[in-house]
């Protein structure tokens, strides 16, 4: 008996040993351009046969929009910039791989740590494994002719229908600042991005951002928002001062960008 009660703890030892070697790495570009779509390849390795719960979580810097291509049998979810990988049973493969796509929403640039975790069931306890944090660099593709209308605000897609941004700048003498209002109008339910290019003499201020996510980079400012839905209208205001005694009235270029099935489409945002 005692021989037997040996066998079994050592048995479900080595269950427990091979069931604890989970695994991960991702492959992704060092270098990717703004605005396009870049391959992610997620590799995950497993004892073949184990069929543990498991969990992948990858959170993404702001004003970045995942492409899923293959999930390999897994449910996923990307909000908040979390990529969340679901397996309630994971395959039954020694090692398989998840393919997606990255972009970045144009405007965002430099450089960016990315990584991920594993979580994974061990019979009664939750176990995880931490992925080697990687490094990306998002740049402007500088060798295109038309670059300097690729980074210019004022330049639009005329293909972007159904969304509408106008801009209203009113100025409070009392206080000696300008109130910006961006308006929003959704006919579609997606993703979108407010951008506005902040002129170098004013200092920007947040006032009402309507829950939206802030990604500030030097001049630029951007609102994003995340699975609107359709027949929204949605006012976001803030600040300008002037860095300087003389007031002009600022000159700022802006563009609403909105994410549809992997492309980004872009508009200007018109000023009243």
């Amino acid at each position: 008996m005692r021989n037997i009660i040996l066998f079994l703890l050592l048995f479900a030892s080595q269950i427990s040993i091979s069931q604890n070697s989970f695994s991960a790495e991702f492959d992704i570009p060092n270098e990717i351009i703004q605005g396009e779509y870049a391959d992610v390849v997620l590799t995950i390795s497993k004892p073949k046969g184990a069929l543990n719960f498991t969990v992948f979580k990858q959170k993404l810097p702001i004003g970045f929009f995942i492409k899923m291509i293959d999930s390999f049998g897994a449910s996923y979810t990307f909000e908040n910039n979390i990529l969340k990988l679901t397996w309630l049973r994971s395959p039954k493969e020694s090692k398989f791989s998840v393919k997606y796509q990255i972009s970045s929403m144009v405007g965002v640039t430099g450089n960016f740590k990315i990584s991920g975790n594993l979580n994974y069931m061990v019979g009664s306890k939750q176990a995880t494994f931490k992925l080697t944090p990687k490094i990306i660099r998002i740049y402007r593709n500088t060798s295109s002719l038309n670059d300097k209308r690729k980074n210019n605000l004022s330049f639009y897609n005329s293909k972007l229908k159904g969304a509408y941004c106008k801009r209203k700048i009113t100025f409070n003498e009392l206080n000696n600042f300008y109130m910006v209002d961006l308006i929003l109008k959704t006919e579609k339910e997606g993703s979108y991005s407010l951008s506005e290019k902040i002129p170098k003499n004013f200092e920007f201020s947040e006032d009402n951002s309507k829950g939206a996510v802030i990604n500030k980079k030097s001049d630029i400012i951007q609102y994003v928002f995340y699975n609107l839905p359709s027949n929204k209208t949605i006012k976001i205001s803030y600040k300008l001062s002037s860095k300087t005694k003389t007031l002009t009235n600022p000159e700022i270029k802006g563009k609403l960008s909105f994410l549809k099935n992997g492309k980004i489409l872009n508009s200007t945002i018109f000023q009243e």
